[in-house]
């Protein structure tokens, strides 16, 4: 099925585009994964990635960027780029410099589908929609390489972390 391109609305006094679309993509994922692993060692749904999380690009290299990702850290710039993941409300902020996984988070990382394009207001900065949200829809197999996939062992309800059983956080790749 082919589709229009995303037409912003455009303000009616300067012309400006008011709104643009931000997709879901793989480097989200992998913030998203990293954090579901941090929550889970720390058994609290909320963390701080930038004092909790951040490692440097020397200690990513010794320990390999599935490993990284795997045992809940990410780099400088993946933390910089929160806001996509936090966009497509797999994340929420819960305080200044804090974030926790969203049910619609765990609810991705076990495979469920979520819109592919989320439609950010320029003018407040949220997610006011979802382009083509019914057809355009992504699940976290589809984002990760040939051969990967995510488990996570718990469900997210509220701001609890209810355990699975049995435990299994599943991890492959080639």
């Amino acid at each position: 099925m082919a589709f229009e391109k995303f037409k912003p609305k455009v303000c009616s006094c300067c012309g400006q585009t008011e709104e643009y679309v931000i997709s879901l993509d793989a480097g989200a994922a992998d913030i998203v994964m990293a954090i579901a692993a941090a929550i889970r060692k720390k058994g609290e749904n909320k963390v701080s990635p930038r004092n909790e999380m951040e490692i440097s690009k020397k200690q990513m290299n010794e320990m390999g960027y599935h490993r990284m990702v795997r045992e809940g850290f990410l780099t400088s710039n993946m933390v910089g780029n929160l806001s996509k993941a936090r966009s497509h409300g797999l994340i929420a902020r819960v305080e200044s410099g804090s974030y926790c996984l969203t049910t619609k988070g765990a609810d991705f990382l076990k495979g469920a589908p979520v819109p592919r394009h989320a439609v950010i207001s320029k003018v407040t900065g949220h997610n006011v929609g979802y382009w083509y949200e019914f057809y355009e829809k992504v699940t976290i197999k589809e984002l990760m390489k040939s051969g990967c996939y995510w488990e996570i062992d718990f469900t997210i309800r509220d701001t609890k972390i209810l355990v699975d059983a049995p435990c299994t956080l599943a991890f492959q790749f080639n």
